[in-house]
């Protein structure tokens, strides 16, 4: 997926469109298209000028986060080894179903979870995997968003094996 095909709504509130009483919530992440003049968002359509009052592209969000948290210092990638001491890996789960999952910031400013890609990977794998989606997601490979496998929000850490998400209004 490119990263033109994710979006988010813009402000803090949430909007419903009229006509198809389609709720569109801040900070989650529509799938998006364009189809001749119109884009198509959670399959509702927009012209080009609400489109852009409404969304912006969720990787233009998710590179100026990144910044502020330090997976982007200066606008720079980090290192996998400046990735390695950056994550804070969780291991949730023994033995053949353990799962690792590795976080970035804070719930205050805003959290990224890298989720496993199979359970009972080893350290390492789960690592080179980590970084792999941080790469992706910077060149504007989406798919791991897309897949709920690199997730933001401010829910923190959880104490079991969960999703993050946005509980509270989050001001960016």
């Amino acid at each position: 997926m490119k990263k033109e095909n994710l979006v988010v709504l813009k402000g803090k509130t949430a909007f419903v469109d009229e006509a198809t009483q389609t709720t569109f919530k801040p900070n989650e992440h529509y799938r998006c298209s364009v189809m001749f003049d119109e884009y198509i968002v959670y399959g509702v359509p927009f012209d080009k000028g609400t489109f852009n009052n409404m969304f912006e592209p969720l990787h233009n969000r998710m590179m100026e986060e990144w910044s502020e948290n330090g997976l982007l210092p200066n606008m720079k990638p980090l290192s996998k080894s400046a990735f390695i001491n950056l994550i804070d890996i969780h291991t949730y789960g023994r033995g053949k179903n353990k799962l690792f999952v590795g976080y970035v910031g804070n719930k205050q400013d805003g959290l990224w979870a890298f989720h496993p890609y199979f359970k009972g990977d080893t350290k390492a794998r789960f690592i080179n995997n980590a970084y792999a989606m941080y790469q992706d997601a910077l060149n504007g490979k989406m798919d791991d968003i897309d897949d709920n496998m690199l997730q933001r929000g401010n829910s923190g850490y959880p104490l079991q094996y969960a999703d993050i998400y946005f509980k509270k209004e989050y001001v960016h």
